[in-house]
């Protein structure tokens, strides 16, 4: 599976247990991502995921920008500094559509 390492910092804006997380993705691909917080989120976590997306290299102007709104499960937490963690998310009920952005996304960036 091909995965996207991001060039900048994308931000994310997490949902877990009614509480709101801000997160920077570090990377991407179709099964999940990769991101960094400072919140320590135990692994099985369910969250409800929030960011927008821009692939400059989609041939029609409607899918160069999504907005997604999706659901994960945390699959790893590893602390990497002080009050700083990288925690790797599985993607789950991903839309047919939001698969075909990231498909492109993935594999034209």
């Amino acid at each position: 599976m091909l995965s996207y390492k991001m060039s900048k910092a994308l931000q994310l804006e997490l949902m877990i247990s009614e509480s709101k997380i801000d997160a920077i993705m570090g990377d991407i691909s179709q099964g999940g991502l990769m991101m960094l917080t400072q919140y320590d989120l135990p692994i099985d976590s369910k969250l409800s995921l929030t960011c927008t997306m821009v692939n400059e290299a989609a041939l029609y102007e409607d899918d160069k920008m999504k907005i997604f709104e999706m659901e994960g499960l945390v699959r790893s937490n590893r602390q990497i500094k002080y009050n700083e963690f990288k925690i790797g998310v599985e993607f789950s009920n991903l839309s047919q559509e939001h698969q075909k952005f990231l498909a492109q996304f993935v594999d034209k960036t």
